[in-house]
């Protein structure tokens, strides 16, 4: 425990208070700093570009575009200053679950920030499932929480048979009214992100972010204890979780069923 990092700091997901923490943090007081979520990497890898402190970071979607410096070829190729651990979830194991539930869906509608750049990436790879799967993604943009409830319920007056949360931080943190907001028009929510069927989504499958956050502080105590970085990879690690929420079956307008082997995979089945 002697090697984890003593303070802490939560930017709530507002860019200007998390470059003002990220200028704190990199002036060269720490031995290693540690950052969660792509949007608090970017902030300190843009504020440690001279490379004053150790950068470590976990539970980013998509390294490569995230504009820190990763390559998409070499996992090699990184600032000499920063490494650490991807955690992009393929939405194509959702939407193929989600087809099985209720094979005769056709439209899936999305709230999402386009100036996220790990959400930019989860709806490229949407996009392509749902072309191959022929379902409509129907998408409103936000540019703040504070929005997204009035943008759940535009694609809910659209029709659309389910609403879908990526790992989107904007609308994570108000995944509450999107949930709320299907539920209202008796269509389910899914989600790549773990734990949101405790929360009313009828499934999540996605990454187990407690097991990422453990091998993210691993990787901060193997840097600590003076790893080379240069020599460390940028790795993708996606332990997977399945959750299911048998209880938010009720009330749909649509004949959605569990198939047994699904539940039989579930990590958790809330009743």
């Amino acid at each position: 425990s002697n090697y984890f990092p003593r303070l802490f700091w939560d930017a709530e997901n507002d860019a200007a208070t998390a470059n003002a923490i990220a200028r704190q943090i990199t002036s060269g007081g720490y031995d290693v700093v540690l950052t969660v979520t792509t949007r608090a990497t970017q902030a300190v890898a843009n504020a440690n570009r001279d490379g004053l402190v150790k950068q470590v970071f976990g539970i980013v979607a998509d390294p490569p575009s995230a504009g820190i410096g990763c390559s998409r070829t070499n996992p090699l190729e990184h600032p000499k200053q920063l490494v650490g651990i991807g955690s992009f979830i393929p939405p194509d194991k959702a939407f193929r679950l989600a087809r099985r539930m209720y094979p005769e869906l056709k439209s899936v509608g999305v709230v999402w920030n386009p100036s996220e750049s790990n959400s930019e990436a989860f709806m490229i790879k949407a996009r392509e499932i749902c072309k191959e799967l022929n379902i409509e993604l129907a998408n409103a943009p936000v540019d703040n929480s504070s929005a997204v409830a009035e943008a759940a319920q535009s694609l809910v007056s659209c029709g659309v048979d389910a609403l879908w949360i990526s790992g989107d931080v904007t609308v994570t943190l108000a995944a509450d009214q999107v949930i709320a907001a299907g539920r209202n028009a008796h269509i389910p929510t899914f989600t790549i992100l773990p734990p949101m069927a405790e929360k009313g989504a009828l499934f999540d499958i996605g990454a187990d972010f407690h097991d990422v956050g453990i091998e993210t502080a691993k990787l901060a105590v193997e840097v600590l204890r003076g790893a080379d970085l240069t020599k460390i990879p940028i790795t993708n690690s996606i332990p997977n979780r399945l959750l299911i929420n048998r209880g938010a079956l009720k009330g749909l307008k649509a004949p959605w069923r569990i198939p047994p082997d699904v539940l039989a995979a579930a990590a958790k089945v809330i009743e």
